[in-house]
């Protein structure tokens, strides 16, 4: 048996979407850089082709604002998990899970030994480890999941649970600590 009490705070529920989002996308600088270079060529070239001036300029001006929205998807993600974590956790600055783990599925209680989940480890589609957390994906597109401290063990330790998830949940990714 592997016992956790994770403490998830807005700091830790906001570095779990940032670790998300920087998973499942390109850096949004560079996309955005890309793109808004795409939209400054068209321009260019619409210019330069007369006959192409008007579709240049209107493609070019759609790359532009698209990508140059791109841009500010990182503080558009943060400011949601913020909105999302004050709605789930109704007004207070963090929120308990105490975590059993054994060979057959987990238990997941909120700090008052609530169930809020309870079943077999084919319902964990991925897991993510980084260097401080195990995040346990329920839903990969929605991000749905749960956050396991590496600090919080109470019975047992990570390496015990990475072994046990590594055996038991076939999406098994280690998160660089740099990304």
């Amino acid at each position: 048996m592997i016992r956790n009490k994770t403490v998830v705070t807005e700091e830790k529920f906001l570095k779990f979407n940032s670790d998300m989002f920087k998973q499942r996308t390109l850096p949004s600088v560079l996309l955005g850089v890309i793109g808004m270079v795409i939209g400054l060529v068209c321009i260019v070239l619409g210019i330069l082709l007369e006959n192409l001036l008007i579709p240049g300029i209107c493609v070019g001006a759609v790359f532009i604002i698209l990508f140059g929205v791109i841009l500010f998807l990182p503080n558009i993600v943060k400011n949601n998990a913020k909105k999302v974590f004050s709605e789930n956790y109704k007004g207070k600055s963090q929120a308990e899970h105490e975590y059993e783990f054994d060979e057959d599925g987990l238990t997941v209680c909120d700090g008052k030994g609530h169930v809020l989940a309870d079943g077999e480890y084919e319902n964990i589609e991925q897991v993510l480890e980084t260097p401080t957390d195990f995040y346990l994906l329920a839903d990969v597109r929605a991000c749905v999941g749960f956050i396991v401290d590496k600090n919080g063990f109470t019975e047992g330790d990570a390496e015990q649970l990475a072994d046990v998830l590594k055996k038991a949940v076939p999406d098994y990714v280690v998160l660089d600590s740099k990304k």
